[in-house]
């Protein structure tokens, strides 16, 4: 059971850059390591900005065009507060994304052999022009939350409430004829309800109310979430039986998700944060057991940090998390070790989930220690 107030982290145990001391920290000392590590980190991101303003993957080709780093980078450092954002990063970001967007109103999709990820990119380039100083055409906001309305598997598209992809976004996949679905999972989700939550979208639209039903049919019986009810082979902790089955990235995502909601479900928020703290390791994926095919539980390694991170820091805001917990720690102390000493992270495991390429890893550390920092 959760106590109903958050009280100051207490009895943490001393670490440094990596090193260990028998004194107990101050939260202010805590905090001191993951600004070092953090700067680090964002100085290696702002050094990978080619000249035309966007980050291009070097390591996935898909990732190359530039339309999907762009915005969630550029996310990554809005959030951490740590730059200004009258930046000239920031000026040529928005730049590169003013000539990505398409008569859609979709980024991703102008890329002359592969498509990427529209819905994912579209929804922080949305997220990132609600959260701007820096004031472009207002006319184009409405334009990105049509194309990612129209995104949502509803009746709209021929998509009716007993399909298992009812109420859900998936990958963007262009031209589906009606009644059909491409990819469709918890995480492109999250990302839409988050970005129509930042620009405070009309909370009486119907598309809540149908992502709700979806997020309902993945939280299982234990409270847990997994990633998809259409897509299976998205649900990381599969035994191969097609069974759905809780885990903490999938978990942690879905909790984030309710938590966009216009109209707030206690009983499902505090069940999802049940499952993660009942099953708490930062070291790994809880709920994917170890040594399956595609070592999933390896693969998501700076995802789940920053995933279960981010939930932590919601949980901790609404009084949901133990006084106790020293998840602020564990983040820090973990990140402190994996950091290169060009302040870059990466994942010899995660090419599954593109987490071996530094850009993806570093945005994924920078991302959990903006929760750190309570940023």
């Amino acid at each position: 059971m959760y106590r109903s107030s958050f009280i100051p982290l207490l009895s943490l145990v001393f670490f440094g850059l990596g090193c260990q001391n028998p004194n107990s920290p101050t939260e202010e000392q805590i905090q001191l390591n993951a600004q070092q590590i953090q700067q680090k980190a964002i100085n290696w991101l702002l050094e990978q900005q080619a000249e035309d303003g966007g980050w291009h993957s070097q390591t996935h080709g898909i990732l190359r065009g530039g339309a999907a780093y762009t915005p969630y980078i550029m996310d990554v450092l809005q959030a951490s507060k740590t730059i200004d954002l009258q930046e000239n990063c920031f000026f040529n970001g928005y730049g590169f994304l003013l000539q990505q967007i398409d008569k859609e109103g979709a980024i991703g999709q102008k890329g002359a052999y592969v498509v990427e990820y529209p819905v994912y990119a579209t929804a922080f380039l949305l997220k990132i022009w609600g959260r701007r100083s820096i004031r472009f055409d207002t006319l184009f906001q409405p334009h990105f939350e049509n194309y990612l309305i129209g995104q949502q598997f509803t009746e709209e598209r021929g998509i009716y409430a007993d399909h298992p992809a009812y109420g859900a976004w998936g990958f963007g996949e262009q031209h589906l004829p009606l009644g059909e679905v491409g990819h469709v999972d918890l995480s492109h989700t999250r990302r839409v309800l988050e970005a129509l939550q930042q620009v405070s979208f009309d909370s009486t639209h119907p598309c809540w109310s149908k992502a709700k039903f979806f997020l309902e049919r993945l939280q299982q019986k234990d409270g847990g979430f997994c990633s998809s009810t259409y897509t299976l082979g998205s649900n990381k902790a599969d035994d191969q039986t097609h069974k759905m089955v809780s885990y903490a990235t999938a978990t942690a995502d879905g909790l984030l998700s309710l938590m966009s909601l216009p109209h707030t479900d206690t009983l499902r928020i505090s069940a999802a944060a049940n499952w993660l703290l009942d099953n708490e390791d930062w070291n790994q994926v809880s709920g994917i057991p170890p040594g399956r095919p595609g070592n999933w539980e390896k693969v998501l390694f700076f995802y789940h940090l920053s995933v279960r991170a981010q939930a932590y820091a919601q949980l901790e805001r609404f009084g949901l998390l133990p006084p106790d917990n020293d998840w602020r720690q564990e983040v820090v102390k973990l990140l402190a070790i994996e950091q290169s000493s060009d302040g870059s992270f990466s994942n010899p495991w995660g090419g599954p989930n593109k987490e071996d390429d530094p850009l993806l890893a570093t945005a994924l550390a920078v991302r959990a220690l903006n929760a750190v920092l309570k940023e």
